[in-house]
Formats: structure tokens, sequence, C-alpha cells
């Protein structure tokens, strides 16, 4: 999808992984579990630990900040977090820097590498094939 964004002329395109594993994850699902920390739900509540409400307040801020500032200036001086040490940078053609959300958040680059490698090359050898 990244790859289609970019040659369909996007600049801003910014990829994250949301790699911490909580209380509030649902057991089984690797995908979306995000949403357990932006939204409060009373049987999620009861598993809350000391570090899910870390990471509640990282989402919290990262989505407020998103919608209120965008990306280019979430991470400034004007949102007043210091909590956010990491700026976050778009994916190139050449570069997929991605944002690693957990108790820290960190700047890593081309996630899930080893899986992604095989994918390029499924997708060079049978593109054609795909349409």
């Amino acid at each position: 999808m990244a790859d289609l964004l970019l040659k369909n002329g996007a600049t801003n395109v910014y990829m994250y992984v949301f790699s911490y594993e909580g209380g509030r994850n649902a057991p089984g699902i690797f995908m979306s579990s995000e949403i357990n920390y932006l939204l409060d739900d009373e049987e999620l509540s009861n598993k809350t630990t000391p570090e899910d409400m870390i990471i509640i307040d990282i989402m919290t801020t990262l989505w407020t900040n998103f919608a209120v500032f965008g990306v280019d200036k979430m991470w400034g001086p004007k949102t007043g977090n210091q909590s956010l040490p990491t700026k976050w940078i778009p994916i190139t053609k050449t570069t997929r820097p991605y944002l690693d959300i957990n108790l820290d958040l960190t700047l890593k680059s081309r996630a899930a590498h080893d899986k992604m490698k095989f994918w390029d090359m499924f997708y060079r050898l049978y593109k054609d094939y795909l349409r």
C-alpha cells in the first residue's frame, strides 16, 4: 500500500507499529490492539496495569496532537508534551521509517523486514498475475 501511495504522488505517508503488549490487548488479535488504549471499555478497565496507563497517555497524546497540529507540528513546542521525544518522519521510495509505539517511542526502519522481503519478492515475480 505504501508503494502505491508513493507511486501516486503522496508525499506524507507515515507508518507505525503498535508493539506494546499489555492487559488491554485483545487475546489472539494482533491488529488494531491500539484501539483498546484509545477507547474506554468497562471490561478492559479491570485489566489495566500502570504500564497500560502510560500507553493510554501516549496514545491519546499522539492522536490528539495529530488531530490538532498535524504530523509536521505534533512534536514541536506548541504541543507542550515532553513524553513524545521522537520525531515521526514520512516514508520515501527508498526508506521505510516507522514509529514503534511501546513504552518508549522509537523510530525504526523497515517494519517486519524478514516478512516483507518475502512479499516484496513475491510481488515482483507475480505482479502481472495479481491484477
